[in-house]
């Protein structure tokens, strides 16, 4: 209704400066700390938005009507992408273009043109972004009446922030222009037609942590909730920075384990080639140098075995997450924690020092002619 439109109105020119907060003064207004952003329209189905006519839901199809999937039509702002977190945005295949996808469905060719995710695209079977496919639009819930919509694909994405344009069997969104509306759906006049549900900014980088908090507090009234993706951020960073200590922490654990075995290993080398470092020692070699000599040979031995297992733990990682990628069809990333190989480099190299610093130490402070006569 009216009410609700100058009530989004209002909030608009509060974010961008305009209208009535023109004059405002910079304690009163928010937008000198925006840098863009997006409304979110609530979906399109029911009678939602002043539609004249009703459906219950919506359905993609393709020509022949032979794969059939119930899904949610929404509308996105052009400048959607440029505000969203770009991270998000895995995009599966779209135009040869500099324009990001929601800004493409305002150009004259995406006007008839949606956003599907790319499994949608992958069920109907579709081989380019030409093919065309059917939106049925069921006007009751027993689905024996409604009506069909042709349509082209403006883009296919594995990933997309805030609808389910992804690569999971049950994501189902299609997107379209806000513009677009009028001329599918009777009753929706304008874009000030259109029920807006939520907004999205983009804050300016140079903005604050007590700046965000004066711009959350001059949104309170407006908003029934607001939710900040720097703290969710903040959030899964502090989750990944626990769960590579706990990884780190289990190398230092499965090398210290190993400790006990290597000592017994090099203690008993050592103790055999008691002669040879006797030989060593009197051609001039100092206690230093034969130190170095046994750390590198457990250096070698301890780094090889860690890089062995670390491929063949990664090359079983990945089966795995890509066995878990093909059942749940949902993209996953493959990456080795890097605190894991300093843990692991770290962990080596103080696991050979200790190998060989008891049997040597011991056996350095013989004399060199004692040792040759325990190696008789």
């Amino acid at each position: 209704d009216s009410d609700f439109y100058y009530a989004i109105q209002n909030l608009e020119n509060f974010m961008s400066g305009s209208g009535n907060w023109s004059n405002a003064t910079d304690n009163e207004t928010i937008h000198q700390y925006i840098e863009d952003f997006a409304w979110r329209p609530l979906s399109i189905r029911h009678d939602y938005h002043g539609m004249n006519e009703y459906f219950a839901y919506v359905s993609e199809s393709n020509i022949g009507k032979s794969f059939e999937k119930d899904g949610i039509l929404f509308a996105a702002a052009s400048n959607f992408e440029d505000t969203a977190a770009k991270g998000f945005i895995k995009r599966a295949k779209g135009f040869d273009t500099s324009l990001t996808g929601s800004e493409l469905l305002y150009t004259a060719m995406g006007s008839q043109r949606v956003m599907i995710g790319n499994s949608v695209a992958s069920f109907l079977k579709l081989q380019s972004l030409e093919d065309k496919f059917l939106l049925k639009f069921t006007k009751s819930w027993d689905g024996n009446s409604g009506f069909y919509k042709l349509f082209k694909s403006a883009g296919w994405y594995s990933l997309y922030p805030y609808y389910d344009l992804i690569d999971m069997s049950w994501a189902n969104d299609i997107l379209l222009s806000i513009s677009s509306l009028p001329g599918h759906f009777p009753g929706i006049e304008s874009v000030e037609d259109v029920w807006m549900w939520k907004v999205l900014i983009k804050l300016k980088p140079s903005v604050v942590g007590s700046e965000i908090s004066y711009v959350k507090n001059k949104l309170g009234p407006y908003c029934n909730l607001i939710w900040d993706y720097n703290i969710f951020a903040k959030e899964t960073d502090d989750s990944t920075t626990m769960l590579d200590l706990i990884f780190s922490m289990n190398t230092y654990m499965a090398l210290f384990l190993c400790l006990f075995s290597l000592i017994a290993s090099m203690s008993t080398n050592i103790i055999e080639q008691t002669k040879e470092i006797g030989i060593f020692r009197s051609m001039g070699l100092t206690k230093f140098e034969i130190n170095k000599i046994y750390v590198y040979e457990a250096l070698v031995l301890i780094l090889s075995s860690s890089v062995i297992g670390m491929l063949i733990g990664s090359v079983l990682s990945f089966v795995v997450l890509q066995q878990q990628a093909l059942f749940t069809n949902y993209p996953v990333d493959f990456y080795v924690p890097q605190s894991v190989i300093g843990a692991c480099i770290t962990g080596a190299i103080g696991t050979s020092i200790l190998s060989v610093w008891f049997p040597l130490k011991r056996l350095n402070q013989k004399q060199i002619a004692q040792n040759m006569r325990e190696s008789l």
